[in-house]
């Protein structure tokens, strides 16, 4: 049955929460990604911590915070597991994001504004725009921060990097579209609008008024052949099918 009120299906009722971060971790990410943390725990969202090496739970943060430990597994592997529509139904949106996200001024970016965004245009599946850090690959020209487009554009695609998920494209139609036996999950971001919108969920942006850099500049020197293959799967069957 639909949720016609602002709390999530239990009892007692729980008052469904803005937002969740969920978020992969490593010993290297450490320190880049703790303020995020604070960042995102002081505008009262949610923080999931996915441990994709061994160092994890982290002393500060696994009391406050489920914190999931398997070495050498993906952001959407995890996602796949324990972001279930069950678990998402708690929250008005989903930030998905990667721990080598970085700010221009983190004391001024704020999530509860992006959510704020969202919200104004209905936006189902979204990500801030990319100020630095990205290669020279065709989708980087509809991600790259343009600080003439005021608020943000609307697109057919975002990237899976820093992606932001309302609640009910999650449920139908993103977490639908992960395998289970993905591993680098590589052109998932190409199935997300032909995917959604084939379900009704339509509204896809990048939003230029919250931009973010991505802070790890040699991420994709390392392409693997088992990741290509991923990539192809994606778009054989969903970008040249469906569109």
């Amino acid at each position: 049955a639909p949720i016609l009120s602002s709390s999530a299906p239990r009892s007692p009722p729980l008052k469904r929460q803005i937002g969740l971060l969920a978020i992969p971790v490593g010993a290297k990410s450490r320190a880049l990604i703790s303020p995020v943390i604070r960042k995102f725990k002081n505008a009262g969202f949610h923080i999931y911590l996915f441990h994709y090496d061994t160092s994890g739970p982290w002393q500060e943060y696994a009391r406050e915070y489920p914190s999931v430990t398997a070495p050498g597994q993906a952001k959407f592997w995890f996602a796949k597991r324990y972001l279930p529509p069950q678990v998402v139904e708690n929250y008005e949106y989903i930030f998905l994001w990667d721990d080598d996200v970085g700010f221009l001024d983190i004391d001024a970016w704020d999530p509860v504004e992006f959510v704020r965004i969202m919200r104004t245009y209905a936006i189902h599946v979204a990500q801030p725009a990319i100020v630095d850090g990205l290669k020279d690959y065709a989708q980087a020209k509809v991600v790259k921060w343009n600080p003439r487009a005021g608020t943000g554009r609307w697109t057919s695609f975002v990237e899976m990097m820093f992606g932001v998920y309302s609640r009910e494209a999650w449920q139908a139609c993103i977490w639908e579209l992960l395998p289970w036996n993905g591993r680098s999950y590589w052109g998932t971001d190409f199935a997300f609008y032909p995917h959604c919108a084939a379900a009704g969920y339509c509204r896809v942006a990048v939003i230029d008024a919250m931009p973010v850099r991505h802070m790890d500049k040699h991420l994709f020197k390392s392409v693997s052949m088992e990741n290509m293959r991923e990539m192809r799967m994606y778009v054989d069957a969903y970008v040249r099918i469906m569109c």
